[in-house]
């Protein structure tokens, strides 16, 4: 069973209505997740009547065209808290005056996480979603359930004589893009930068093609997910990573050995960092121990804390014939975090080819960056130790303080390492 489905429950529209809108118009059911736990994220309160539902009624051609036009955007860009990306990623921007769920789609690169919030009241058409939803599907799923509803709308709007040009044309043009390499590499790089396809100019492109020759196809990708904040310049891009590279601080990551397993089936990228990251402690030799700085200055060739340079929206590591001398721009005077940073690195080591060049550690909401941050949570503060520790120690304020200074972490890491492991509340992630 696929882990999203649009799926139309019945079609309401009149055969022969005065517009493509109305002939679709339908029980539409949003659905996710999989068994018994499998949730219809269109399941709503219907004021007027006192009924609870799990579809809705709406046009489906609206919500074809939206999909079909923002798909590249859906598909690869990460999240950003603007308003031009929600207007291409959260469902409610569809509008035409229908009560659309406030349903938001955000890519990671691997996959799409679907994030829903219920409504306290009833809206203006007395409608109120229930559910509150967050989960990863995905993002085949995801493309093979965009496919099937706009495949469903065409062939609804063809049955009834009105022939939907409009989408099966854009349908088609989108299906072209998929199929060519060439177009397709260039949609993605744009719906990664937060532009919309075909919007980019031919030098833009071949400014990113070059840097992509110099930092590696995945690298990349991480690089286009932080271009807006560099006024989406490649050139600005391509300084950040010169800058990088001429770093006079080197460290030695020639020990860090390449994963001999395949990734777990639908394994989320967090789940794979903290598995990696405990197959390193065990090389360590750690057990449930902290890792001192004396080992990470051994192990880097470093000796810390290490000079911070300025900071950038994209930083990391980036080395030209192997990873023994791997430059690096460290962007926080404080140990605590220049030990998270170097510990991203080593996860970043882990995750690149063997071809890739610059190891990105950015703020970017991508596959890899979260499995460089639980990489490095796990490699430093260990969800056992942390747990056993908390036990002892409680999990009060002063107990949060007394395992990040065992831990030689920030505060902020243990925090989210309990709220993720459901430990303490939430709205403990920021201290009082």
């Amino acid at each position: 069973m696929p882990q999203i489905e649009f799926r139309i429950d019945d079609w309401l529209g009149a055969c022969e209505g005065t517009s493509l809108d109305e002939v679709s118009l339908a029980a539409l059911s949003i659905c996710v997740g999989e068994g018994d736990e499998r949730t219809a994220l269109t399941e709503v309160e219907d004021t007027l009547v006192k009924a609870v539902r799990s579809h809705i009624h709406v046009p489906v051609r609206p919500l074809a065209m939206w999909l079909t036009l923002n798909w590249w955007r859906l598909r690869w860009e990460p999240e950003r808290q603007t308003h031009d990306w929600r207007v291409a990623h959260d469902m409610a921007a569809i509008g035409q005056g229908y009560v659309w769920p406030p349903l938001q789609f955000a890519s990671d690169g691997e996959f799409i996480q679907i994030s829903l919030l219920a409504e306290s009241k009833p809206d203006v058409a007395a409608i109120r979603y229930l559910n509150n939803v967050t989960l990863d599907v995905p993002a085949g799923d995801f493309g093979d359930a965009v496919s099937r509803l706009v495949s469903q709308t065409v062939e609804r709007c063809s049955v009834v004589g009105r022939p939907d040009q409009q989408l099966r044309e854009l349908w088609q043009e989108l299906t072209d893009e998929q199929a060519d390499p060439v177009l397709a590499q260039a949609c993605r790089w744009q719906a990664q930068a937060g532009l919309d396809p075909g919007t980019a100019t031919g030098a833009w492109l071949r400014e990113v093609r070059q840097l992509g020759a110099t930092t590696g196809e995945g690298p990349l990708d991480e690089v286009m997910a932080v271009l807006p904040d560099l006024d989406s310049d490649p050139g600005a891009a391509t300084d950040s990573v010169a800058a990088i590279g001429n770093s006079p601080v080197a460290i030695d990551l020639s020990w860090v050995e390449k994963p001999n397993t395949r990734p777990v089936c639908h394994e989320r990228p967090w789940q794979r960092g903290a598995r990696l990251a405990r197959g390193i402690r065990e090389q360590l030799g750690l057990g449930l121990r902290p890792l001192d700085n004396r080992v990470l200055e051994e192990r880097l060739g470093v000796t810390l804390p290490i000079e911070p340079t300025p900071r950038n929206s994209l930083g990391g590591g980036f080395h030209a014939n192997g990873l023994e001398r791997v430059h690096v721009t460290v962007p926080s005077p404080r140990l605590d975090s220049q030990r998270f940073f170097l510990a991203r690195l080593i996860g970043s080591a882990m995750h690149a080819a063997a071809e890739d060049r610059l190891l990105p550690v950015t703020r970017a909401h991508t596959a890899w960056q979260k499995f460089e941050r639980s990489f490095a949570q796990e490699l430093l503060c260990p969800w056992d130790a942390l747990d056993q520790f908390s036990d002892e120690h409680g999990t009060d304020e002063d107990g949060l303080a007394d395992a990040a200074d065992h831990f030689n972490v920030s505060e902020l890491v243990v925090r989210s390492t309990l709220v993720n492991r459901k430990k303490i509340a939430r709205e403990r992630l920021q201290p009082v």
